[in-house]
Order: structure tokens, then sequence, then C-alpha cells
């Protein structure tokens, strides 16, 4: 039996309406190297959580299994599996699997009692040759032609953004990096988001509100009343209005610095870069992480929702009047099934220039 999730709607449901209400059965599927196992699965699941996150960390997926009887095949090393998840049937819940991508097994473990079998797997698209260090000096390349030349190599489709495809890097240095820690870091510096998504290497602005390829991202509201718990965080920082960054001119051997943002209360990046063009985007990276980490909210949803996308633009409706007029964007994303139903975490972080 599915238990019944901890927030209600807020207005009392009419007879004529409970009459017609469907209560809400979750359904998921997993694959093993392209085998159906959601019929076998299902009656000893115990629980599976898929989490996804900006930026360089790999999407992740647990999956925990009873094994009581002790047949239970313990998974090869080298297996994919592919997950769906989504709802069967339901009133206020959009019925229907959603395709959540391939993830590779790294780690298995098996205990008791009573006997378990714990899986753990990782995006399957973060290959080994992603990981693989490197050192490469990249001179007066655009950001375009680096993430190209990154994507060839690791047999990945390049995906960049419309804004950064043009911008031109004088000088950069690749130093015993992987090749997914290195653009990540270039990524941090425009304050771009770079990973690997269906065999593609996307590098897209963060709170853009669209694809790489220009497709608008949809706005979702979140209301209190679709949440069985929140919270939200404000962090005490000192106050900077501005950054500076220094970059180093080799004509003149001279160093500079160029500040980005308003107030004499500024903060200075550690780093010295090859360009006045670096150091700016660079300034101009760190003001606006400043400012959409200023706030954060987590909200549980209590129908889990496998549809929300990193990034996509929040409006909240419900809570305090300041937190509902920011803007907010996914940070991250952790959907749950086992006993208590399917329900989604997200963490929120304010969309930048939002007041």
């Amino acid at each position: 039996m599915i238990a019944q999730p901890a927030s209600q709607p807020a207005s009392p449901i009419e007879p004529a309406q409970r009459d017609a209400w469907i209560m809400p059965v979750p359904d998921w599927q997993v694959t093993l190297d392209g085998k159906d196992l959601t019929a076998a699965l299902r009656p000893i699941l115990i629980e599976l959580t898929l989490s996804e996150k900006r930026g360089e960390e790999a999407d992740t997926i647990d999956i925990l299994l009873g094994d009581e009887d002790g047949k239970l095949a313990i998974p090869p090393a080298t297996a994919n599996l592919n997950v769906a998840l989504g709802w069967k049937q339901g009133t206020g819940v959009a019925v229907g699997l959603v395709d959540k991508g391939k993830y590779r097994v790294d780690d298995v473990s098996w205990g008791g009692p009573p006997d378990h079998v714990s899986i753990t797997g990782h995006a399957a698209d973060l290959t080994s040759g992603l990981r693989q260090r490197r050192s490469v000096n990249w001179t007066n390349k655009t950001i375009g032609d680096i993430v190209k030349s990154i994507s060839s190599r690791n047999g990945l489709t390049a995906m960049v953004h419309a804004s950064f495809a043009g911008t031109s890097i004088k000088a950069i240095r690749q130093q015993s990096k992987s090749d997914m820690a290195f653009i990540t870091a270039l990524a941090r510096r425009y304050d771009a988001v770079a990973t690997v998504k269906n065999g593609a290497l996307i590098f897209s602005p963060i709170g853009a509100g669209v694809t790489p390829s220009g497709i608008a991202l949809p706005s979702v509201e979140m209301g209190r009343d679709m949440c069985s718990s929140w919270r939200w965080n404000r962090q005490k920082r000192d106050e900077h209005g501005a950054v500076e960054a220094k970059w180093h001119d080799k004509k003149s051997g001279k160093r500079h610095t160029v500040k980005v943002g308003s107030g004499s209360n500024s903060r200075t990046l550690k780093r010295t870069y090859s360009s006045e063009a670096d150091a700016r985007a660079a300034a101009n990276g760190a003001l606006k992480r400043d400012a959409r980490n200023a706030a954060t909210i987590e909200l549980q949803l209590a129908y889990g929702d496998a549809a929300l996308i990193i990034d996509q633009p929040v409006t909240l409706r419900g809570f305090k009047s300041d937190i509902d007029q920011d803007k907010w964007l996914i940070a991250e994303i952790s959907h749950r099934i086992g006993a208590g139903g399917f329900t989604t975490n997200v963490t929120l972080d304010l969309q930048p220039n939002a007041t």
C-alpha cells in the first residue's frame, strides 16, 4: 500500500470531487543492459533514489533491494542501468514515465540481516576518458573551439550556448587536470554550467532560461500546498557590492585590476588572469555566484515530479512574501520511491540578477 503524502490540499474536498479522486500510484522502470527487470524487482524494491546536481558531479542512482530468499543475483561491475520514473495513475499528477538516463554500476554491497543488496550507479556519460588527467595549453581559442575539441576526443557532441560559442580565450593552461575538471573550472569562471547529458557535452549559462540550442525552459510553479516540508536559509556574509580580479600584461610586464559591480566594499579574486577579458569574465561570474548563493530554499514535494530539470526557473507561491517575490532556479533534485510513495526534494537558489 502506498502511503498518503503528508501535505493535503489547502481547501476541503467536496463529496463529488472525493468520488472522482484517484489515488496517485508511483511507477518506475529499470533495465539492466537492455533487459527489463521491473517486474522481477518490484516485489523486492525497498527504496530507489535518483539525484541530479548542477555541474561536475555526476547524476547518481541508489537502489536498495530485499534479498531474504538469497536468490538475488549481484549485477556485474560493467552493467548499465536505464531508469525511468513517474506515475501509473492519480489525480493531480502527470501519468507516465520520464526517462532519467543511463547509469553505470559502480558500487554493489550485500548485507543483512535481513539480507539486502545495495546498488549505486553514476551517469554513464562520464566516461573514463573525461576523467583522465591531461596537460594542454589552449591559446587563442574560443569556448566553442575548446568544447568541440574535448567533445570530439571523448566521443561526445558539443552543445555550446550562443552567448559563449564565440567567446575568445587568449591563453589558459590545463595543468594535470581531467577534461571534465578543466571544462567545469572554465564554466565556473563564466558562471556557466558544464555537464554531460545524453551523449552531449553542454556548456550553458546558469539562469539563462534556455537550453544550449536556444529552446526556452518552461517555468514551473511550486506552492506551499504542494510541499510536505520546506526550509529557507539566508547566509550572513560580508556584503560585497563589487568583485575585483587581477590580470598580467605580458607586453608591459605590469599587473592590472578590473572591477565589476558597485560600491567601495569589494572582494578580490586570488587568481591572476592572462588578459583583461578573462579577468572581467571571472569577476562577473563571481559577482553572479555571490548573488545566487545569498539564499536557498529546500522543498519536499508531496507528489514527485520526474520532469523537473536542473536550472529550470521556479516561481514560489504561498510562502512568505519576500520569498515568493524572488526568482529561483533548481540547483539540485532528489527523487525517491519507496514505502512513502514517490517524493521529490529540490534545492533552489536565487536566479542571477534577482533582487
